[in-house]
């Protein structure tokens, strides 16, 4: 059975991050929930509106994020 679960995260998580929900995991033979660990997908869109677009050319212009800075390898 798939289940959707809506929760709220730290700003900055990324993509491939993991992390553990409380209480979501299977069963046990008590009939006990373990924890569902989840790993994060972000999902960028591949066609954006026109108004879509001028937003993301804003953030561009005021923003101090530098991904290539960010990266670890």
């Amino acid at each position: 059975m798939i289940k959707k679960l809506k929760s709220t995260y730290h700003g900055g998580i990324q993509s491939g991050e993991k992390i553990k929900i409380q209480g979501k995991g299977y069963k046990n033979m008590e009939g006990v929930r373990g924890d569902l660990i989840a790993e994060i997908k972000v999902l960028v869109p591949k066609k954006l509106t026109d108004q879509e677009r001028k937003i993301f050319e804003k953030l561009k212009q005021i923003s101090t994020f530098e991904p290539r800075k960010e990266q670890t390898l």
